[in-house]
């Protein structure tokens, strides 16, 4: 009985589903399912339409034990879109949380889950939330170190354990649109909040909108660095484009001058990634 008491166990068929079937089908989809990719449906209507579809490869069409389709919307998409009769092996009874896990064919990304959970802003959320542990983990914030190692239970449980976190998303839209960076300026909002979060609201508007910045202020001298780099074909590397946003953010704090903003992470002095404070 899956080794609980009073749960029925997944039972297993197989099964031809048509474009009336696959229909069906679709519309007992759990809410806020992934997002669907249609590069993906047409690859498998192709297959499909060209006899190349292998029934026994990959996973089942997957349904919970509330009846909802849990796995396979891109498979019965597919049906649909070749308009043919493919045969699949079914599961029914599948417990929800065996969604972390499914579908070795086409694996769920962090942000299909955090959609399929009603998340706002999905993608970004997501891709902040591994900045985040890389640099809780490393001490330095850059993804490249940290998005391979990280698994999806461990980044939802992040989220868990900084709440807060969603609400530097739409805080850090300001200075992302003006200035690119993507979600830098969410984890960064997050960071510097934590901090002091009056500094950062006003830290974060004079890097937006550049007003009424002195000579020698340390956001002109970062406005100017990333505005540069926006326009040149060799682009910073992330961890310096961050590295200088927290240097900009301590001499902010301490109130010092700088004309000139740089950080270099290599060579033969190499300096640490900054420390903001």
């Amino acid at each position: 009985m899956n080794g609980k008491k009073g749960i029925a166990p997944i039972s297993t068929s197989w099964e031809y589903i048509g474009p009336d079937e696959a229909s069906a089908y679709l519309g007992l989809m759990i809410k806020n399912n992934r997002l669907l990719r249609q590069s993906k449906v047409d690859q498998y209507a192709r297959a499909m339409k060209t006899g190349e579809w292998l029934s026994t490869a990959g996973d089942s069409i997957a349904f919970d034990t509330d009846g909802a389709l849990l796995d396979g919307q891109h498979r019965l998409w597919g049906v649909l879109e070749a308009d043919t009769e493919v045969l699949f092996r079914v599961d029914r009874n599948v417990p929800r949380e065996t969604l972390f896990v499914y579908d070795t064919g086409m694996p769920r990304h962090l942000r299909d889950f955090l959609h399929i959970n009603g998340e706002k802003n999905a993608p970004i959320l997501a891709a902040t939330i591994t900045l985040l542990m890389g640099y809780e983990t490393y001490g330095v914030m850059d993804r490249k170190i940290f998005s391979k190692v990280t698994s999806v239970q461990e980044a939802m449980q992040f989220l868990d354990n900084n709440p807060n976190l969603r609400e530097s998303i739409p805080a850090g839209d300001g200075a992302r649109k003006q200035l690119r960076g993507g979600c830098r300026w969410a984890a960064l909002h997050y960071v510097f909040s934590n901090i002091d979060a009056g500094d950062t609201v006003d830290f974060l508007k004079k890097v937006e909108t550049g007003e009424d910045l002195k000579p020698g202020h340390s956001v002109l001298a970062l406005r100017r660095r990333l505005l540069s780099d926006m326009r040149s074909l060799k682009k910073m590397r992330e961890v310096e484009y961050n590295a200088l946003i927290i240097k900009a953010w301590n001499a902010y704090r301490n109130g010092e001058d700088i004309q000139v903003l740089s950080w270099k992470g290599g060579g033969a002095s190499p300096e640490l990634f900054p420390v903001p404070v």
